[in-house]
């Protein structure tokens, strides 16, 4: 959904785009979101966020090792 995002504030900037990097750079990166987008969709793509922290025993407790919390079970 990020990425859909990014394609339509790319797409609403296009103009402006093409005169800063050039038609051929934008329709590369064009191809590039659209490319990832459908890659996202189709579970070709995947991302995977790690987070490391400095920590004592007692902060470690306070981080979930999971991000189920935010979803509904």
């Amino acid at each position: 959904m990020t990425l859909d995002h990014w394609t339509n504030r790319f797409e609403e900037k296009g103009a402006q785009l093409r005169e800063m990097v050039g038609d051929k750079r934008y329709r590369i990166w064009r191809a590039y979101l659209a490319g990832c987008a459908y890659g996202f969709r189709q579970n070709w793509i995947a991302l995977h966020q790690i987070v490391a922290v400095k920590a004592d025993q007692s902060q470690l407790q306070a981080l979930p090792l999971t991000r189920e919390y935010m979803y509904d079970t």
